[in-house]
């Protein structure tokens, strides 16, 4: 499985509104993660609860799975509770025509940045997390559950990578459109 950039910018055409993208961006990605990450969790769990004893590493693949999860989660929260409330505010001003306030734009930049951050440090933590899951003996053992797990593992960051990828694409050309009014 691979990743093809162009074909996640592709999905949404340039002169798309910021209301259009985050909706997709919502309803794309957000309500996925929320289910898919629960059941990855829960299929983690079933591993370790059957293979503890054989495979001891187990638990930290978990606890790091985990981690994830939370961060991930809070992650999502954090764009649709302050984030994208903001970009959606500086489309009203660009729509009715009002410069927006300096203030305002800061506000969304500095969030629009930490939100990439956090983007690039999941990749990070998901490699460590990734590392760990691979370099356990399971592996060499040919444990069937844990070769569906990697499958569905990769398919998450595989559309997570889309997710990141479409986030920092479109939404920083529209916050950079955005920044023109304010001269």
């Amino acid at each position: 499985m691979h990743f093809d950039l162009q074909k996640a910018i592709d999905k949404i055409p340039n002169n798309t509104s910021f209301k259009s993208v985050i909706d997709y961006i919502i309803e794309k990605f957000h309500i996925s993660a929320r289910k898919v990450l629960p059941e990855l969790e829960e299929e983690l769990d079933d591993l370790v609860k059957y293979y503890w004893n054989k495979y001891p590493e187990l638990f930290q693949i978990k606890e790091l799975f985990k981690q994830f999860e939370i961060l991930f989660i809070s992650h999502i929260n954090r764009e649709e509770s302050i984030l994208f409330p903001q970009i959606l505010a500086l489309e009203k001003y660009l729509k009715s025509w009002e410069k927006i306030p300096v203030q305002e734009f800061l506000e969304v930049e500095i969030n629009m940045k930490k939100q990439n951050i956090e983007h690039e440090e999941f990749e990070i933590y998901w490699a460590n997390f990734l590392g760990l899951l691979l370099n356990s003996k399971m592996e060499s053992e040919w444990v069937e559950e844990f070769f569906d797990l990697i499958f569905k593992l990769e398919e998450f960051r595989i559309v997570w990578i889309e997710h990141s990828k479409i986030e920092s694409f479109h939404l920083d050309i529209l916050v950079m459109n955005a920044k023109w009014s304010l001269i």
